[in-house]
Formats: C-alpha cells, structure tokens, sequence
C-alpha cells in the first residue's frame, strides 16, 4: 500500500512584513552570486512560492529562481533551486525530498515567468556590482526596506483613484460619445451610391444630413440632460450636457449664412418642408426664415437659365433600405416625411400653404419651384437617392432639378476633398511632375466614376479616340519625339 502524503506543518500563511525581513538573513547569498531578492510587481500566488525564496538576476531581471526555504532551514549545503517559470520542478522537489505538497489538494499550473519591463532595478539605478560582497549586502538591505505599497501610495493619490462610480461616469460619457461618432462617420463620406459591406446600397457625407445630425445629437443631448438624475455624479453630468448642447447650438444658429443646407432637405423627396414642420413646430418664424433663404436661391441664381432639353434619361431611382448601421442612421429613416397629400392638412400645414399660395401669386404660372412642392408622390418617402431621382425628373423640371443636383452633391465634410488631395499627391510623383492639370482631373474623373461603380472598366473609354499626331510620333525616333515636342516626351513606355 502506497505511504499517504505527509502534510508540512509549516503555516501556510504569508508572513508579516518582520518575519519576511528576519527569514532573508539565513539566506546563503554565497551559492547564489549576483543574484538579488526579486523586485517583481506580481504577488507570487502559487502555493510554492510559501516554501521557498524568490531571487533575480540584477543585470537580468528575466533570470528569476525558486530557492527551496526548506533545504535552506534545514542548512543543506546546496539548497535546491529551480527557474521561477518552472514550478513543476518545484512541486516534484518538495514532494520527494520534503513530501510537502499543496495543501489545498489542488495543483496549479506552473507560473509564468513576468515579461522583461524596460525599467530598471534597485541596483542598476545605483550602479551597484552584486557581484562583490559588499555591494551585494547593500543591494539587498535597499531591496528589504523598499515598501512597494507606501511607494505607490507616493505615486497615486487616494483621489485620484477610480472607483466603481468613476468607471460608471465613464462608460455613460463613452455611450454620449457614440452618437457623435456615428454621425461624424456618416458625414465624412464622399455621396455616392455604392454598396456596403453590410449589404445594402447607400451614400455617406450627403448634405441633407448635416441639419439631421444636429436635430438627431440636440435631441439625444436633451434626453440625457432630461435624466440626469438617474446617473452617478448629476450635477457634473448635467453641467457637461449643457456645454455640449450650447456648443452644438453655436454652430446650429450658422446654418442660417446658407441656404444650402435647408435646400438640401427641402429639395430631397423623402423629407421637404414637411421635415421642418415637425421638428421646429413651435418655430414657426424658423420655418419661415429656411423657406425664404431656399426660395431667394432658386429665383435669382436658376429662374433665368435657359436649360437645353436634349437630355438621355437616367437610371432607376434607388429606394430605402430597411436595415440600420447606427443610431442615426435609425433617425434618419424615421425622418422621412409621408406624401402630405395623403395625410389630413395640420395648422401648421395650413398655414405655410397660405404663405406660399401668397408668395406664388406674384409669378408666372406653371412655375417650377411653386409646381414641385405641390407634386407629391405616394413613392417619395421611399426614395434613398435624391440625385438620381432628381436627374429622372431633369425633363419636367429644367431649373429647379439643376439647383436640386448643384445642392445635393455638396459635400458636408472636406474629409474627401482631403482624401482626394493625397491620391493626386501619389499620382504626380516626381517622374510625373509635368503631368497637365486637365489629364490629373480626367484621371481623377475617371477613377470616381470607377469607384462609384458607373463604369467597371477604364479601357474601352479611348477605344476610337485618335489623338491628333500620335502616328506621326509612332514613326519617330526617340530623339526625334523628343526634339519636335519641345522635350516634352521623356519615356518611350506608356504610364
């Protein structure tokens, strides 16, 4: 019958910090040369570590070792040691020549040795050589006295520790931050119709979004402001809302310098005036003011062109999709106006009819812009690409679908104007640098068309071209090429 395992009667728990500095003065430092006690930052939590001492290399703070505290207690002449990344040797050491084993019944994995830190230890910093004696004693009695906690309490404040609220404080301003995000993704796009990865065809950086990502964030800003009281730290929170809110009403009260943004939303089928009669119900006046900047654009800028109508007819209108990226995106569906034909006429409806019925009065009839907002749709709330639709309709409204294209391809951010501005950097580099500046924007022309998915091949656009003294050329030699440009040809091989 196998011996049962004897089980130490060495107490298990660790040592108070008097005990700890009296157990390292039996430590025989002679078989152990330019080693050091450890100085890692890590607790060492398995249970061997209770049974013996925890050394470093001092120009190698990788090189850490496990002295058995039992072979040194016991004054062997040669106390085991083994790597600290090797516990396993460790266990079979105690278990052999000890029979101690984990109390607990339970074995744990061997520990990992701790990664390399850049920092340096007690005895670098003061330049101590742990391989003379006495320099070694030294180092040591630096390394005993060093109390690590009193240390960081230097270091760190109380107050400035995070607690559980802090950290609640934090994921409640990560969530605010969200919604910022997702509208600034959606803006920074560059308009154009294309499909996405999530599957479904749309455009980001379009301009009617701008003034729906300033009602979306002024209303998530109101929401949060409304339940302050239900997160840690209100009064903070609620000051930090209501600098955001005026500072995205600051920028909000500009919109007014253009009439653009307003055109955008009111020439975009899904949305037109009926998008302002909800959101500023109790602004009249505002209603007022975004109507007579649109209509004061389309008077004196389009009304007078005299627009040719030997146009082809475009592609299909692209309709909503029903799935949502963020958010945002989620409003921007909600935003959508139903035809108002439809629909029983509000107050306000009423009203804003009487003014434009008063307005259109004093023009021509069959006039475009008065025609348009009357020609409702039952489809219109569906429509996710205004330009397309607006280029259908280019035929029965000339002027107003110019204005309409000239407005809704604005782009509401520069972040694709910048992007545009680094790939023509790589395109004229330095063996490019006498490229024309008509054939850099051609070039550039071409490669939107290619990303926007209107063509899906470059070659077959000059097919036919002939470009006037090519063949001439052809039959040249190269210094002759070059001599009756002027210079200009400077490769024989084509870009």
């Amino acid at each position: 019958m196998a011996e049962s395992p004897i089980i130490s009667s060495m107490v298990l728990e660790p040592p108070d910090q008097e005990d700890k500095k009296n157990s390292w003065d039996l430590f025989p430092w002679k078989d152990f040369p330019g080693y050091t006690q450890s100085q890692r930052c890590a607790s060492t939590s398995s249970w061997i570590w209770q049974f013996g001492y925890d050394i470093e290399k001092s120009d190698d703070d990788t090189k850490r070792r496990w002295v058995c505290k039992v072979c040194v207690d016991s004054r062997r002449p040669n106390p085991h040691s083994a790597a600290s990344s090797g516990t396993q040797n460790a266990e079979i050491h105690l278990w052999n020549d000890h029979k101690v084993c984990d109390p607990s019944g339970r074995r744990k994995p061997p520990s990992k040795a701790k990664e390399k830190t850049p920092s340096r230890n007690i005895a670098e910093m003061m330049k101590l050589n742990t391989r003379d004696a006495r320099e070694q004693q030294i180092a040591n009695q630096i390394i005993g006295r060093f109390d690590r906690l009193d240390f960081q309490r230097l270091v760190v404040s109380d107050e400035n520790k995070l607690e559980e609220n802090d950290w609640a404080i934090i994921s409640l301003f990560n969530e605010v931050l969200q919604h910022f995000e997702h509208v600034l993704i959606t803006l920074e796009g560059d308009g154009q119709q294309r499909k996405r990865k999530e599957g479904y065809i749309g455009a980001y950086g379009c301009p009617w979004d701008t003034l729906l990502g300033y009602e979306y964030l002024l209303g998530k800003m109101e929401v949060y402001k409304a339940a302050a009281h239900r997160y840690p730290d209100p009064e903070h929170f609620k000051v930090n809302i209501n600098l955001c809110w005026k500072k995205l009403d600051k920028y909000y009260s500009r919109l007014d310098e253009t009439p653009v943004y307003y055109a955008a939303i009111a020439l975009h089928l899904a949305y037109r005036w009926g998008y302002f009669e909800d959101v500023w119900a109790d602004r009249p006046e505002w209603i007022q003011t975004a109507k007579s900047l649109v209509e004061e654009l389309y008077r004196s800028h389009y009304e007078p062109r005299i627009i040719s109508r030997d146009r082809e007819r475009g592609e299909p209108v692209t309709k909503k999709r029903r799935i949502y990226r963020n958010p945002f995106d989620e409003y921007r569906e909600e935003s959508r106006q139903a035809p108002t034909l439809l629909q029983p006429p509000s107050s306000m409806t009423t009203l804003l009819q009487a003014e434009d019925a008063a307005s259109s009065s004093t023009h021509a009839v069959g006039d475009e812009y008065s025609d348009w907002f009357r020609d409702v749709h039952k489809s219109d709330q569906n429509i996710l690409d205004p330009i397309s639709c607006w280029y259908e309709r280019r035929e029965e409204y000339p002027r107003l679908s110019q204005m309409a294209l000239d407005v809704l391809s604005v782009l509401p951010m520069s972040a694709d104007v910048e992007r545009l501005f680094s790939t023509c950097g790589r395109m004229v580099r330095d063996d490019r640098a006498r490229l024309d500046a008509s054939t850099i924007g051609m070039t550039q022309t071409v490669r939107s068309w290619h990303c926007g998915g209107y063509i899906k091949s470059t070659e077959k656009l000059l097919e036919g071209v002939k470009v006037p003294g090519t063949d001439l050329l052809a039959e040249m030699s190269f210094a002759e090429a070059r001599e009756a440009t002027g210079g200009r040809i400077t490769c024989t091989v084509p870009l």
